[in-house]
């Protein structure tokens, strides 16, 4: 005997509810990732990991700020960036500016792709209906 399933189909409401919660989900997923590709980028420019001493070491790190930046899927509250010392530092605006737009774009395919998945999973399992 096959189990029977109790799925009921999303209203407008639960739909938007779910959509909310995937932005949530995937603008933190951004937030890490744009977190972790910063601090990389931080390392290449200054040649060493943070506290690490070496002779080859071109900059040393001053901190980090928070800044806030918006997307297609909304804010991304509190994004923390690091920061050089400003006498020694080549590392300018555009290279950020640069990074930014790059991840900007993987999150919108990001995007796509995770909406027409999710699309595929609530059809079959039957909780929203061909449109």
């Amino acid at each position: 005997m096959a189990p029977t399933t109790n799925h009921k189909r999303l209203d407008e409401e639960g739909q938007v509810m779910i959509e909310d919660l995937l932005q949530e989900r995937l603008r933190l997923a951004i937030k890490y990732m744009l977190v972790q590709v910063l601090e990389e980028e931080v390392n290449a420019f200054v040649n060493a990991a943070p506290y690490q001493r070496t002779p080859e070491r071109r900059d040393q790190r001053n901190g980090k700020y928070e800044r806030d930046l918006g997307t297609s899927m909304g804010v991304i509250e509190d994004l923390p960036v690091p920061r050089t010392r400003p006498p020694q530092s080549k590392f300018r605006k555009s290279r950020w500016q640069g990074l930014f737009s790059l991840y900007l774009t993987i999150t919108e395919l990001l995007k796509q792709r995770l909406h027409i998945i999710l699309r595929e999973r609530l059809e079959e399992t039957g909780f929203v209906g061909d449109d």
